[in-house]
């Protein structure tokens, strides 16, 4: 655990973890004890504090190099120490250890969107899809299907990967998705917007495609796997924010 302060005139110690050990807690019954154990997924570094050092102190922490099996804690301690060489009251307590939850979900969308860790060919604020959200909105031309028109000479069954029942403009946001059109689909609850989101991902599916399903809330990401699983296409889903995803198993 890192002991720090907000300023050398603070006198509010504050207390940040060095090394993150992911780990479960689980008991047979209420009547039964928790019981703790290793999950086996990557141990890691505090990669908040580290940047929060850097920008605010101008203090390099080090991060953690090298496979699980070869971390040398001492070795790791006394380079923070060395790091933190000049700050008033500032210590390494290698004895402290505490159970929470740490989330960095966030930190790395921030650290994803800083352009100096881009290429200068594939920088963030030249993609057309990040700039048209940010910047100039889209100019997406009109669909190429009216409202007014009978959507069923539009589709070849025998190319359609629906699977989900789907109605005229369901299937019209998924003909124009297959044509590579940008679109917002809103709708309030109950009118079918997971229902859509499934059909999309078979499409892409059948067509060799991969698709990135981004939400807020887990619950969303939820239903539309479970309605995968249930036509057998729950196979080709990695669910990497899920609780039982292991990213060793997940990327050997």
């Amino acid at each position: 655990m890192l002991h720090w302060y907000e300023s050398s005139a603070s006198q509010e110690l504050r207390k940040a973890p060095l090394i993150l050990i992911p780990v479960q807690l689980e008991r047979v019954s209420a009547k039964e004890r928790f019981t703790i154990s290793f999950t086996e997924d990557e141990i890691g570094h505090n990669i908040s504090l580290v940047e929060k050092m850097k920008l605010e102190f101008g203090i390099e922490i080090p991060g953690l190099n090298g496979d699980d099996e070869e971390i040398d804690l001492d070795t790791y301690f006394t380079e923070v120490a060395k790091g933190i060489e000049g700050q008033k009251n500032w210590s390494v307590d290698t004895d402290a250890v505490v159970i929470g939850f740490f989330s960095f979900g966030k930190f790395l969308m921030y650290r994803d969107l800083d352009p100096a860790i881009w290429p200068d060919h594939s920088r963030p604020e030249k993609h057309s899809i990040i700039t048209a959200l940010l910047e100039e909105g889209f100019k997406e031309p009109s669909s190429e299907i009216g409202d007014d028109e009978h959507i069923d000479q539009f589709v070849n069954l025998s190319e359609a990967n629906h699977i989900m029942n789907a109605d005229s403009s369901q299937i019209l946001a998924i003909l124009d998705a297959n044509k590579g059109r940008n679109m917002v689909i809103q709708g309030p609850p109950g009118t079918g917007k997971s229902q859509t989101i499934t059909n999309l991902i078979a499409e892409a599916l059948g067509h060799g495609k991969k698709v990135l399903f981004v939400s807020e809330k887990m619950a969303a990401l939820e239903v539309v796997k479970r309605r995968l699983d249930t036509v057998g296409l729950g196979e080709a889903c990695l669910e990497l924010h899920s609780h039982k995803t292991n990213k060793k198993d997940a990327f050997t």
